[in-house]
């Protein structure tokens, strides 16, 4: 390609330019989440310790159950440490910057990560994180481009989604967090497209980071069913929770020894905490700023009123979905989640991401019509265009062969 036709390409600039903004995105996310005390950094709660899982019982697989069983991350960093040069792993704990302070002592405010024994899979567990927030952020980008929507306001929900995620991880945020998120977009991408053999290799993978995915395959039967019939649509689900599990039984077997139970029940705690709610206490930090806890009267009513002003603007299939993560995830919060932990919800996040998309669109609709007696408002020099470049260079969902669940 020619250097004058690379830098006039307006389409490459775009998509170089918005993967740039996603990468920002998600490493802000990312620090929100070390923030609340992910990775053991900053604000790390005792409550970990309290609870037998710390970063350092997580790569020994001696945590106690169920958290032991989360144990996909865990695994590759431990795999990936297996393949490292022994000598160069000690160069690079000895490493001192010019004032001869240690550079992971410098850059890190872990206690695991200033062990020798945890330095190097701290370090792998550090980049996967960062790797999986990347990730999440680009597949939520072309799900709702899937779905759909056009690309600025796919970009737009993405990165208001991703930097809300952190408020989402109350009280504390864990390694696997990010990766279930990231695999139950993947699926309903999947789903979306009728490629239900696909589910079944990301099924045992989800599975392996959090036991949570095989309730939430019941959730993707609205997806399926705009490519596959009623039949074939029940029969996928149950094809792709095999696989699940398969793998539920095979950490449950070989964690079986591993101190703790198959699950908390937190059910009397979530009763004792209601009034939490109304009173806006235990204030947390949130990007290092004080605030109230994400779960509190005042957001509540205004996700209520976000969802009164939505719900027509979604499609019949992504209000059965609401409905069946609701009714699947709510009781599972209830009953397990820990008081305050918003982060449980997550079968919910996909309809949130939607939710987030259709008013940013109705938005749009409605800031580009003119009001009445008044002209639309142009740019001053601004090209007369037919219709946005942005949008009329976009490729048709249904030249890919895909019809939107929208139309």
């Amino acid at each position: 390609m020619p250097l004058a036709s690379f830098f006039s390409d307006r389409r490459l600039f775009y998509r170089i330019a918005s993967y740039a903004l996603f990468f920002l995105v998600a490493a802000a996310a990312f620090h929100g989440y070390r923030n609340k005390g992910g990775l053991e950094g900053e604000g790390a709660s005792a409550v970990a310790l309290h609870q037998g899982f710390t970063l350092a019982t997580a790569l020994d697989e001696t945590a106690d159950r169920p958290f032991v069983f989360r144990t996909l991350l865990p695994s590759t960093a431990n795999a990936l440490n297996a393949l490292l040069p022994q000598t160069l792993v000690d160069r690079l704990y000895r490493a001192r910057n010019s004032d001869g302070v240690l550079l992971h002592e410098k850059f890190s405010p872990s206690i695991v990560e200033r062990d020798r024994t945890y330095f190097a899979r701290y370090w792998i567990l550090f980049f996967l994180e960062l790797l999986a927030y990347f990730l999440t952020t680009i597949v939520c980008y072309h799900f709702c481009c899937m779905y759909g929507f056009s690309r600025p306001v796919s970009a737009l929900s993405t990165c208001i989604f991703m930097l809300l995620l952190p408020y989402f991880l109350e009280p504390w945020g864990y390694f696997y967090d990010c990766p279930e998120i990231l695999f139950f977009l993947l699926s309903a991408m999947a789903a979306l497209r009728g490629r239900w053999a696909w589910l079944m290799p990301l099924a045992a993978l989800a599975t392996l980071n959090k036991e949570s995915y095989l309730p939430f395959i019941p959730v993707l039967y609205p997806f399926l069913r705009q490519r596959l019939t009623r039949e074939k649509s029940g029969l996928a689900l149950a094809l792709v929770a095999i696989p699940s599990i398969l793998v539920n039984v095979y950490v449950h077997w070989i964690f079986r020894y591993n101190p703790g139970g198959n699950a908390q029940v937190h059910f009397i705690d979530q009763l004792k905490s209601v009034r939490d709610i109304l009173l806006l206490s235990h204030p947390r930090a949130t990007y290092g700023i004080l605030q109230p806890p994400t779960e509190n009267i005042l957001a509540l009513l205004f996700l209520l009123w976000t969802i009164a002003l939505g719900w027509k603007l979604l499609a019949p299939a992504l209000r059965q979905h609401f409905w069946i993560a609701l009714c699947i995830n709510l009781p599972l919060f209830a009953v397990l989640g820990y008081p305050g932990e918003i982060r449980t919800l997550s079968m919910l996040y996909i309809s949130l991401v939607v939710l987030l998309a259709s008013h940013i669109e109705h938005w749009s609709r409605l800031s580009a019509e003119a009001p009445a007696g008044e002209e639309a408002r142009v740019p001053v020099g601004a090209p007369d265009y037919a219709s946005p470049p942005a949008l009329s260079s976009m490729p048709s969902l249904g030249s890919a062969g895909f019809s939107s669940p929208r139309q």
